[in-house]
């Protein structure tokens, strides 16, 4: 699964940064005990003055968001039974 950063598609927020440079990229695999391998990999330029820590801090701590959130999200009654031909199951 890939993301990348787009321009144009919402109004600017004063006070808030939007990424114009950004991809990223996750691949889970499924593992013989059941579990599942997620790697993540990211390239963030904020285009801004903002401090490099900053953004290492943002690509560390937002894939262990996301993977919470990913885990809530499936666990809802609305996707107990969803699938789609473009994900391969093992």
């Amino acid at each position: 699964m890939s993301s990348y950063a787009t321009e144009g598609q919402l109004e600017p927020v004063k006070g808030r940064l939007r990424l114009t440079e950004a991809r990223v990229t996750w691949q889970f695999r499924p593992l013989p005990s059941g579990a599942v391998e997620v790697m993540n990999e990211a390239h963030i330029n904020p285009g801004s003055p903002l401090p490099g820590f900053v953004t290492n801090m943002l690509l560390v701590d937002t894939p262990f968001e996301t993977l919470r959130a990913f885990r809530e999200a499936i666990h809802r009654p609305e996707y107990a039974a969803v699938s789609y031909d473009f994900v391969q199951e093992p």
